[in-house]
């Protein structure tokens, strides 16, 4: 008869939420608000680009969407660290 192996009862406590938050590192709200700006910057960039090089409309307002996507990002992020704290 083989015995099943068990969990150690220290990963039990180390999984349970209000001790795995002090595990995770948490990120700085300039780090998020850093992160979202380069990717709405890089919308931006594209978009002119597509105007440029004269590409389809439907480039360049996946551009102009993706851009305003990003300062919504940037406005949550702010609100969000405010409110609660990231």
């Amino acid at each position: 008869i083989s015995v099943p192996e068990r969990t150690p009862i220290s990963v039990l406590i180390d999984a349970h939420p209000r001790y795995y938050s002090r595990m995770v590192q948490k990120s700085s709200i300039k780090t998020v608000v850093i992160l979202v700006a380069i990717g709405t910057i890089a919308w931006l960039i594209a978009g002119m680009v597509a105007i440029t090089l004269d590409y389809d409309s439907k480039y360049v307002w996946t551009c102009v969407a993706g851009a305003a996507l990003g300062v919504v990002g940037i406005r949550y992020s702010i609100r969000r660290d405010r409110r609660s704290g990231i």
